[in-house]
């Protein structure tokens, strides 16, 4: 659709709004900066059904971004997804380009303030984007050998290649997560600094809850140094033997350090020689 607004100039400021409404429910707010020239408002929709989790609070919402970087909101009205016969969301925002690849729902689950984020993409001004976000992925991520959580881990879901990040957030100081997107097959992937990055290939997540606790491993790193002049010990041999209590003879790998001196190896209990 097409619309056209014409006015004199000389009446207007800098605070000068352009509002879209539906009948009395204002859609979309945007100030004008500019009145002695054409202005030119691109309107883009996303809507789908949502996950009851994103239905049972007065805080849960939605907001539209032109990145990940969320320094450019796209939406001015305040979005809370309801149970509805029709879509549980409908999101109305100016789209500052024709296309887009790389748009962001930054999704707030009360309240507990899980906060998650879903890539879309536009093709065209006035798209109307269909994104549900009824399939939840959830559970809680410890250190593997003491079952402590572990705070500020990434969760992504990639697409069945997993070339893609499309949906992502990280676990809150308990250590869990909450990730919303469409019912299909994904990769889901778990990355900390320090641990091991774990990925569970094709998972088929739907409307039911989709539960995935792990554990990670803790990556322990060994820097070797002349005991005289403190320098890497380029090229020393290091020898790892798991401890049962006592040394033992079942060797893990024997390998060279690297040019600064260091080697890594998951956490556990072992005899460095």
């Amino acid at each position: 659709d097409i619309y056209y607004l014409w006015f004199n100039a000389s009446q207007g400021n800098a605070a000068s709004r352009v509002r879209f409404y539906n009948g009395a429910t204002l859609l979309l707010n945007r100030t004008v900066d500019t009145l002695n020239t054409t202005n030119n408002f691109h309107v883009g929709k996303t809507m789908g059904e949502a996950h009851p989790y994103l239905e049972d609070d007065v805080s849960d919402d939605v907001k539209v971004y032109d990145a990940m970087a969320l320094t450019n909101q796209l939406n001015s009205e305040t979005v809370r997804p309801q149970d509805a016969a029709g879509e549980d969301y409908q999101i109305f925002y100016e789209q500052p380009t024709a296309t887009a690849t790389g748009a962001v729902i930054k999704i707030t689950d009360a309240p507990s303030s899980y906060i998650s984020y879903h890539r879309f993409n536009w093709t065209a001004f006035g798209d109307t984007i269909i994104q549900d976000l009824v399939a939840l992925k959830y559970g809680n991520v410890t250190e593997e050998a003491y079952s402590y959580p572990l705070n500020d881990v990434a969760v992504k879901l990639l697409n069945a290649a997993g070339s893609y990040t499309f949906s992502n957030t990280t676990t809150l100081v308990n250590g869990t997560y909450r990730l919303f997107t469409a019912n299909g097959t994904y990769d889901v992937k778990f990355e900390k600094t320090g641990y091991v990055t774990q990925t569970n290939d094709n998972e088929i997540l739907n409307y039911t809850d989709n539960l995935n606790d792990i554990s990670m491993q803790y990556v322990v790193k060994l820097w070797v140094q002349d005991p005289f002049t403190n320098p890497p010990a380029i090229n020393a041999t290091v020898t790892i033997i798991k401890s049962t209590g006592t040394p033992s003879t079942s060797e893990l790998y024997r390998t060279k350090v690297n040019s600064v001196g260091s080697r890594s190896s998951t956490d556990g209990t072992y005899y460095y020689y």
